[in-house]
């Protein structure tokens, strides 16, 4: 063998061992790198408390709050308030102001600015003129 072929032959012989050096650097380099781009872990996520809510919903001491419309028609058993049929409670009140003296059904007519207010059955309890609102006029 000559010299040259000696140096080659070492050479050949270190190569793998160069190549086999590199690439475990390369492993280890993609590793750590991989490491480092993986989340912390996650915390435990803990169960929040069931909370039971019910469709029902208790009825309040003033039942409905005070309306307000036009009378579009007046039928034996109720009055059409914004195309809506408002029946009346069996005790119901008709008056001539919200707090004024008591007046009869016949009182009213079509056309009428009225307030009403229901009962807890969604019945009108009372029914009372109101002026008319200057930008309904």
């Amino acid at each position: 063998m000559t010299h040259m072929r000696f140096k080659e032959a070492v050479k050949m012989r270190h190569i793998p061992q160069q190549i086999l050096a590199g690439g475990l650097l390369a492993v280890l380099l993609l590793w750590g790198s991989a490491l480092a781009a993986e989340p912390e872990a996650l915390l435990p996520i803990e169960p929040v408390p069931m909370i039971e809510i019910s469709d029902y919903v208790t009825i309040a001491l003033d039942p409905a709050p005070e309306r307000f419309g036009f009378i579009d028609r007046i039928n034996e058993e109720c009055f059409v308030i914004s195309d809506i049929c408002r029946s009346f409670a069996p005790k119901a009140v008709f008056r001539t102001r919200r707090d004024g003296p008591a007046t009869s059904r016949n009182a009213f007519r079509v056309g009428d600015f009225v307030g009403f207010r229901f009962n807890i059955k969604r019945e009108v309890e009372a029914v009372w003129f109101e002026p008319v609102p200057a930008g309904l006029k």
